[in-house]
């Protein structure tokens, strides 16, 4: 992965997967996600760090890049749950519970989670980081919760 200056089009920055990487990267505000086969979500610093990229973190359970907040990134499972990581560190946060979703799409805009099953449900679905609104609980003390909101009906 090569991230080029667009002005003049030099190299700024370089990472090197060790595996080929067949999907595209999403750039948020201040990371690029990419998903490096048979490795997982690979987290890299885009405005800082040396010409070759080490990873900030890797998410290995994880397949995509789903959004973000200030403090959290959102992943899609290999199993299709929703994994909330700390965003500097990737130490996983929480994950959704009950059945997993069949489809993602990636958010780098804000922190809406788009997701669909395959009975053609679409849900947006938006992280609750505090108490008094409905959602999933998805942590042991209730503290965290992630709403689910049907926005689209298959036949």
């Amino acid at each position: 992965l090569y991230c080029l200056d667009r002005g003049n089009g030099k190299i700024l920055w370089q990472y090197y997967g060790g595996r080929p990487i067949t999907s595209s990267p999403h750039v948020a505000a201040s990371t690029v996600y990419i998903n490096v086969p048979d490795r997982g979500i690979v987290a890299l610093d885009k405005g800082k760090g040396a010409f070759n990229r080490n990873p900030r973190w890797v998410s290995k359970d994880a397949r995509m890049f789903l959004s973000e907040d200030a403090k959290h990134t959102y992943l899609a499972t290999r199993d299709g749950k929703i994994q909330a990581v700390d965003r500097a560190s990737g130490k996983i946060l929480f994950q959704s519970k009950g059945p997993g979703f069949d489809l993602f799409a990636s958010n780098p805009k804000d922190d809406t989670i788009f997701a669909a099953r395959k009975d053609g449900t679409v849900y947006a679905i938006k992280p609750v980081l505090g108490p008094g609104v409905v959602g999933e609980l998805v942590l042991n003390d209730g503290s965290d919760v992630i709403a689910f909101e049907a926005v689209a009906l298959g036949n």
